[in-house]
C-alpha cells in the first residue's frame, strides 16, 4: 500500500511539474510573440520617420534645384528636380511606400492625401518657375518666385509632414514601452 501511496505521489509531482513546465513555456512563447511584435512595430514606425524625412528632403531639394536654376540658367542645377521626379526614387516614390506604410492609420491617410496634393502643386509651381526662367529669363522667373507661393506651398508641406512625424513619434514611444514592458516579462518568465 505503501509503495503505490508514492507511486501515486510521484506520478502526481512529476505531472503537476509537467502541467507547470508547459504552462510557463506557453507564457514565454506568448512572451516572445509580443516582443517580437512589438518590435516589428518599432521598426514600422521608424520606417515611416524614415520616409517622411526622406519626402522632405526630396521637396526641399526639388525647390533649391529650382532657385539655383532660376539664378544661373544652368540646368545642371535641375539634377536634384529631375532625381524628385524619378519614378523609381522620387517623391511619388515616397508617398506611395508612406501609402501602405500608414494604411491602418485613418488620421495619417487624411495627412498623406493632403501631403500628396501639396506635393503635387510643388512640383507644378517649381516647373512653372523653370518654364518661366527658359521662356522669359530671369526676371520673369524671380518676380514669380517673389510671390511666395511656392514657398507658401513648401510651408504647409513641412507643417503636414511636421504633424505626421509628431503622430510617429508618439506611436514609436507607445510602442516603444510596449516592447520594453515584453522583454521584461519574457526575461523575468525565462528566469523563473
Amino acid at each position: 500500500m505503501k509503495g503505490i501511496l508514492t507511486r501515486n505521489l510521484a506520478n502526481f509531482a512529476f505531472g503537476l511539474a509537467l502541467l507547470i513546465w508547459l504552462i510557463l513555456s506557453g507564457l514565454i512563447y506568448n512572451s516572445l510573440r509580443d516582443l517580437l511584435e512589438n518590435n516589428q512595430k518599432v521598426s514600422h514606425t521608424l520606417t515611416v520617420l524614415q520616409r517622411l524625412d526622406e519626402t522632405l528632403a526630396l521637396l526641399t531639394d526639388a525647390e533649391t534645384a529650382s532657385r539655383g536654376y532660376v539664378i544661373t540658367g544652368e540646368d545642371r542645377f535641375l539634377e536634384p528636380y529631375n532625381a524628385a521626379l524619378s519614378s523609381s526614387n522620387g517623391i511619388q516614390q515616397r508617398l506611395q511606400e508612406l501609402g501602405q506604410l500608414t494604411g491602418d492609420n485613418p488620421n495619417q491617410q487624411a495627412r498623406l492625401d493632403l501631403l500628396d496634393s501639396l506635393a503635387a502643386q510643388n512640383l507644378a509651381w517649381i516647373q512653372q518657375i523653370i518654364d518661366l526662367r527658359k521662356r522669359e529669363g530671369f526676371e520673369a522667373a524671380q518676380k514669380a518666385v517673389s510671390t511666395e507661393s511656392g514657398k507658401r506651398i513648401m510651408d504647409d508641406i513641412r507643417r503636414v509632414i511636421a504633424e505626421m512625424k509628431d503622430e510617429e513619434r508618439g506611436l514609436l514611444q507607445q510602442r516603444s514601452e510596449a516592447s520594453a514592458g515584453s522583454s521584461q516579462r519574457t526575461t523575468l518568465l525565462r528566469n523563473f
